[in-house]
């Protein structure tokens, strides 16, 4: 939570993609990724699946912050 966000905010990237939190069904004791979401304080888009293509990097202003459901 606490310290991925510092970390994240130091690297400053593009797209954060959390990948390592908990689901469900799944039977290790991890956070889910609500706590990260709030720690990073950006607004969240949940989407099934995503295509990166580096002219879109060149769009984004800031950070954008992507759940793969």
């Amino acid at each position: 939570g606490e310290l991925a966000a510092k970390i994240t905010n130091q690297l400053e990237p593009k797209i954060v993609i959390p990948m390592h939190y908990s689901v469900p069904n799944l039977n290790i004791d991890i956070d889910n990724s609500d706590r990260f979401v709030k720690e990073i304080g950006l607004e969240t888009q949940k989407v099934p699946k995503l295509s990166i293509k580096k002219k879109d990097l060149n769009s984004i202003e800031g950070m954008e912050l992507i759940i793969l459901e």
